[in-house]
């Protein structure tokens, strides 16, 4: 597998996490989510959903990071020097 392949599929590993991050984190604000009696939000939960959102994502991105050090990084480059 050549260099730019692995680049790819590394980068592509990246986004579906990121995305699974921000999905997850999507849905458990939706679980969270405070409502009244009449099935309606208050207006400060627009703001925390979003933070879900950015929190999930996070989280993912620190989960991808350990492999991509640990691993990753040293499989696209395969020994080969990067400017």
């Amino acid at each position: 597998m050549t260099s730019s392949k692995k680049e790819g599929l590394v980068r592509l590993l990246g986004i579906i996490l990121m995305s699974g991050g921000a999905f997850i984190g999507d849905w458990t604000g939706a679980i969270l989510a405070p409502t009244d009696e009449l099935g309606s939000f208050p207006v400060w939960w627009t703001y925390a959903k979003n933070s879900s959102l950015i929190l999930g994502g996070s989280i993912a991105a620190g989960l991808y990071w350990i492999p991509y050090r640990l691993y990753l990084a040293k499989w696209v480059c395969n020994g080969e020097t990067t400017g």
